[in-house]
């Protein structure tokens, strides 16, 4: 699973100056488990292009048209190996863009933690950095000196910052980034891996903005990851749920098929957090049961039902 979570292990200490501007930005991805055409899959496809290396522009004019799922279920990521001639650790396209080829491309050098992952872009925050530009993200200098990236909590910053630098870095640069210097650890800078550890509560805001806008079609569908939020050990293949109708207005219909049984419900907001919950009398395989959502506001949602330490979850959206 592919996370924007404040979970890794090398966040800011609690002490640091930029500590209180850290957040979890509640984001998380999964490998698909089903293909456009509804065939199973491990989420990961490969693919033989007849050659050893690819341009930027190659990518765009074949490989990704040919390859590429509906952007509004997936996000694509293509890894692959960059030809010599084009430095690039990977390349995300903002929302409204082409549906031919939309997603992420990262170099096979820069993605992931093990294998061809090379030092010093070995702790997979390329992907991180990328999917915060297909998540409307700039890089904190705004591509310009002391440039505007549309966020109000990112330290201002004069150019883009490369290694690992020392805390503070550019104290009262000039674009008035105060005594606290840069914000050179932030993900939407060009730092090393190990040097880029945080999202603001503005980046979080702009994506989520993000994910309720253009990309809010990928909330919705149900048949890429059934478990966004409260992922239990049971078999998703067998155990699934249909919710209808599905945009919701007043009550929502619950059907469920599987071996277990469920006598609990809550309904989550897109960050994970409970809007409502109660009990249900116990749901069997091809039972229906109905809630009440009058009280939601528009908006998409997440219908989770549990059992002692079982869980399946599915989305849904009241208009």
């Amino acid at each position: 699973m592919k996370t924007i979570r404040l979970l890794n292990a090398d966040s800011l200490p609690s002490n640091h100056p930029f500590w209180n501007s850290t957040a979890d930005c509640e984001i998380q991805f999964c490998l698909a488990h089903q293909k456009p055409d509804g065939t199973t899959t491990n989420g990961i496809m490969r693919y033989n292009i007849g050659q050893s290396s690819v341009t930027k522009t190659y990518m765009e004019s074949n490989v990704k048209p040919q390859t590429i799922w509906d952007r509004s279920k997936y996000l694509n990521i293509w890894v692959v190996k960059f030809s010599t001639s084009q430095s690039i650790l990977g390349y995300a396209q903002f929302p409204g863009g082409s549906g031919n080829t939309d997603g992420v491309v990262i170099a096979h050098t820069a993605f992931g933690y093990v294998g061809t992952a090379t030092a010093p872009y070995n702790n997979g925050r390329t992907a991180v950095h990328e999917i915060g530009h297909w998540l409307n993200l700039y890089h904190i200098w705004g591509d310009n000196f002391c440039g505007d990236d549309l966020i109000s909590d990112t330290k201002p910053a004069e150019d883009a910052n490369y290694g690992c630098k020392t805390f503070p870095y550019n104290v009262n640069n000039a674009c008035g980034a105060g005594a606290n210097g840069e914000m050179f650890m932030n993900y939407m800078d060009y730092s090393d891996d190990n040097c880029l550890v945080m999202f603001t509560f503005g980046q979080k805001n702009r994506m989520k903005a993000a994910l309720n806008g253009a990309r809010a079609s990928l909330f919705l569908n149900p048949n890429t990851c059934n478990y966004p939020v409260g992922v239990s050990s049971i078999d998703i293949a067998k155990n699934t749920i249909d919710l209808y109708p599905n945009p919701a207005t007043d009550f929502l219909n619950i059907s469920y098929k599987g071996d277990l049984l469920f006598n609990q419900y809550a309904v989550l907001d897109a960050t994970g957090k409970i809007i409502t919950k109660g009990e249900i009398k116990s749901l069997h395989s091809r039972e229906t049961i109905q809630i009440p959502i009058q009280s939601l506001s528009k908006g998409f949602y997440i219908l989770k039902l549990t059992e002692g330490e079982n869980s399946i979850s599915q989305k849904f959206f009241k208009q």
